[in-house]
């Protein structure tokens, strides 16, 4: 069934119209990016608000949202990347933006990652900043714990290949670069979605 049949199921459905609301479109919209149906996008944005008992998301359910090790610089970091009007990230904000962290092509996924951890939001990454990248995806590519030699070791290597123009900060075209050759780091920045409850 297409995204436009499910639309006229769903809004002659007096169980779940009440649902809707002038957030439609961007259900909509999502809908068509994602080859998705409406009635899934809809079914989750009611399991979300009954699970959180609002139509925000609190830091501390954002938090609860990752299933690494979620630092408060993060926490900020991704409330500012999902929510619409900068302060709170509705329950809308959120399906919109994990969708696209999940199932976006891996350019949407390369820069997800780059703004979640450009925690001063500068538009750049410093050292320490591409060093909390390398701990996160060393967890969720090896699957186990680094040792803070291995995190500086790993993270020296990555800065100097990046940091193409030598000015100490790395641009997201910089980033990218090196993600898009580098299989290894491609491969744990697409494995990041196994990592968001959004997804099961």
């Amino acid at each position: 069934m297409g995204a436009g049949a499910s639309v006229t199921r769903i809004k002659e459905n007096p169980r779940i119209k009440q649902f809707f609301s002038v957030h439609d479109k961007r259900l909509h919209k999502l809908a068509r990016e994602y080859k998705m149906e409406v009635s899934d996008l809809v079914n989750q944005k009611r399991r979300i608000h009954k699970a959180v008992g609002s139509n925000y998301l609190s830091k501390k359910h954002l938090k609860m949202s990752i299933t690494i090790d979620c630092s408060e610089e993060m926490v900020e970091s991704l409330t500012r990347m999902l929510s619409s009007n900068g302060k709170q990230v509705s329950v809308i904000d959120y399906i919109c933006g994990m969708t696209k962290f999940c199932y976006g092509s891996p350019q949407q996924r390369f820069d997800y990652c780059f703004k979640l951890f450009d925690y001063d939001s500068g538009g750049t990454l410093s050292h320490d900043e591409l060093e909390s990248i390398i701990d996160s995806l060393l967890k969720v590519y090896r699957g186990k714990k680094t040792t803070k030699k291995m995190r500086k070791k790993l993270a020296r290597k990555y800065f100097k290949k990046m940091d193409v123009d030598g000015d100490g900060d790395i641009s997201l075209e910089e980033f990218k670069k090196v993600v898009i050759v580098d299989r290894s780091l491609t491969q744990a920045i697409m494995s990041l979605a196994r990592f968001v409850k959004f997804t099961s």
